[in-house]
């Protein structure tokens, strides 16, 4: 249901709502498996292989092509910093 709704969001066609297509149901499985079923990075997963293919041009996405963007590149959330910033110090002192 998670992989449908994120691509029926995307549908410019009420026809094509509803369906896996472009994944197969392998490939869906596929990233399920490597996400550890995570919901935030089993949508990175889809979202990384479907610019993959794309770029290739390819009309289907099978399970190969799910592990090839895995392997190939972590999974990262859209607009994230990897970079942590400390706390600024307290305005009152916690230790009096």
């Amino acid at each position: 249901p998670l992989a449908l709704e994120y691509l029926n969001a995307s549908r410019t066609s009420e026809n094509d709502k509803g369906k896996l297509e472009p994944f197969t149901k392998e490939a869906i499985q596929e990233a399920l498996l490597l996400s550890g079923r995570v919901p935030g990075i089993f949508l990175t997963i889809l979202s990384n292989t479907i610019e993959m293919a794309i770029q290739k041009e390819l009309s289907s996405i099978e399970s190969k092509n799910v592990r090839e963007v895995a392997s190939s590149q972590a999974p990262v959330e859209p607009k994230e910093s990897d970079t942590i910033n400390s706390l600024s110090s307290p305005k009152v002192n916690l230790t009096d």
